[in-house]
């Protein structure tokens, strides 16, 4: 080739097509859904112990893809009322409220039972007066159910649809639910006439996790069967995070079932994370010291038990 009135030599070089691993050309699978939850958050005259939790949870949820935030109850540890609810809005918790799905609790209902202010402030809390609801998270379906409905009633209803959604798809998908109160406790707040119920229902259909507050501390229950006894093939274990900033209870005197695996981690502040994989879950408790030395588990879904009824 002549360029310029000098002479060049150029090389042709061949190219070869090498054959390509079709896997390597799919995009990286994403990674499974987290979940980051606690209960029993604000109390105005000491705001400063929620203010912590609320920023640990914006940082682990915009550090964490396809992550969700939900709350266990007792948002306002005060008396749900709007006023009350303005300390919530002014800490980080008020920022984060668009994108958080909540669950109420007792304290929630007491300014007013008949309409909390806690439907008004949340714009994913449910239906008005009822609250319960579900939906998909991945392999998962989530219930976020209300232990404080006021009436028999109301209360019934609940159970009525439960056991409708869970008999349409308990068999497709994991099943995680929360609410506020726990069924089972070693603590002083264990509530069988509003939780048990649910429980009864979650295990006929074969739920695979419950997630609660009340306690103002951190607890693991192993898998267990209405009536209280551990069951590891069938029953459902219990993970209890009151731990969003309300004043702390005194742990436990005695565990009930410590030969079990049972286990308390008193006066810590944090945040529970439950990573939500196709057939299991890994759980840890995020403490706003990062010093202290929490507990961290995993489990797997499992069928509904043979010849339950409800």
């Amino acid at each position: 080739m002549r360029i310029g009135g000098r002479w060049a030599l150029v090389t042709l070089v061949a190219v070869v097509s090498l054959p390509v691993d079709a896997q390597s050309l799919r995009p990286a699978a994403p990674p499974p859904p987290t979940v980051f939850a606690v209960g029993d958050i604000v109390h105005c005259a000491a705001p400063e112990a929620a203010e912590m939790t609320g920023r640990l949870m914006e940082r682990l949820l915009n550090e964490t893809p396809h992550s969700i935030g939900i709350t266990l109850g007792d948002n306002s540890n005060d008396d749900g009322s709007e006023a009350s609810y303005g300390c919530f809005d002014r800490t980080t918790w008020g920022r984060l409220m668009p994108r958080l799905h909540p669950t109420p609790g007792n304290h929630d209902y007491i300014a007013d039972a008949e309409l909390p202010y806690y439907y008004l402030y949340f714009p994913n809390a449910g239906r008005p007066r009822l609250g319960y609801r579900a939906w998909n998270v991945g392999e998962w379906r989530l219930y976020a159910l209300n232990t404080e409905l006021p009436t028999p009633e109301l209360r019934q209803a609940q159970l009525a649809w439960l056991e409708q959604d869970l008999s349409a798809n308990h068999k497709s998908r994991c099943v995680l639910a929360y609410f506020h109160r726990p069924p089972f406790s070693s603590g002083n707040f264990a509530s069988v006439p509003r939780a048990l119920p649910i429980f009864r229902k979650l295990f006929k259909y074969g739920g695979d996790l419950v997630v609660t507050g009340h306690e103002h501390f951190f607890s693991t229950l192993p898998p267990l069967a209405p009536d209280g006894i551990v069951n590891r093939s069938h029953g459902i274990p219990t993970l209890i995070a009151g731990t969003g900033g309300a004043v702390f209870f005194n742990p436990p005197a005695r565990l009930r079932y410590s030969s079990a695996g049972e286990a308390v981690l008193p006066r810590q502040l944090g945040i529970l994370r439950i990573v939500l994989k196709p057939s299991s879950f890994e759980w840890a408790f995020i403490p706003v010291d990062p010093a202290v030395r929490a507990p961290s588990g995993t489990g797997t879904c499992h069928e509904n038990p043979p010849g339950v009824t409800g």
